[in-house]
């Protein structure tokens, strides 16, 4: 009987990682281990070839774009100067104009270039005036068309409640303990892994495994 050959990794492509961080006012609760794990995600991705990395910073105050399309080893760390809090959480409009401003970018990326959004928040949405849960979905169902990654990551919620309305699977949406720091470093060491794993063509998702869930403290996957 011939021998089964391996199933062989994708070609790495050039990829951009497009992480919404929620500055809102209820994030000071985790807020030195957010710095710290977010620092630690995107180190954790500096081995990884032909990676770019946009940074938008949101809440009712401003949706701040931190830096775009920078190359993963010239992206600085993120600190308290350059991280702060307050105001509400205007989900659904950041989200929204966020995926428009990266649709723009990508017209002067090479064509292929891989998608990893990551949306992270503590909150479900409170304060969005422009655009509704149904025309945010329509706009990520045509995005994950293109093949565009989609990650959501739920501080101390029930992230399900508020991904599923946007049509993001269960597999790529995760709720961490954020009163523990080592899990509010576990989950974004996760997507860290993650990533670098789909943009290196080893994998064909960014879904979440059973152990990431474990260390993360996910008590809400699978539940109604």
């Amino acid at each position: 009987m011939p021998k089964q050959r391996k199933p062989q990794p994708r070609p790495a492509m050039p990829t951009l990682v497009v992480f919404l961080l929620d500055k809102s006012g209820s994030m000071m609760d985790g807020y030195s281990a957010t710095i710290e794990a977010f620092n630690g995600f995107k180190n954790g991705l500096r081995e990884t070839p032909k990676l770019k990395m946009s940074l938008v910073q949101f809440c009712t105050v401003s949706v701040l774009q931190s830096y775009t399309n920078l190359d993963i080893l010239e992206v600085p760390d993120l600190t308290p100067e350059t991280y702060r809090i307050g105001g509400g959480t205007p989900l659904v409009d950041a989200t929204y104009k966020t995926i428009m401003a990266t649709q723009d970018a990508l017209k002067s990326m090479m064509n292929g270039t891989k998608v990893v959004f990551c949306i992270q928040t503590d909150g479900e949405e409170n304060a969005s005036r422009e655009h509704t849960n149904d025309q945010l979905k329509l706009l990520i169902e045509q995005c994950q068309g293109y093949g565009w990654q989609f990650n959501f990551m739920g501080a101390g919620i029930n992230s399900f409640h508020q991904s599923r309305k946007w049509g993001i699977s269960d597999e790529q949406s995760i709720s961490y303990d954020s009163s523990q720091p080592n899990m509010v470093r576990e989950t974004f060491f996760a997507n860290a892994h993650n990533t670098s794993a789909y943009a290196s063509g080893l994998v064909g998702n960014t879904n979440y495994s059973a152990v990431q869930r474990m260390k993360s403290g996910d008590k809400f996957y699978g539940k109604v």
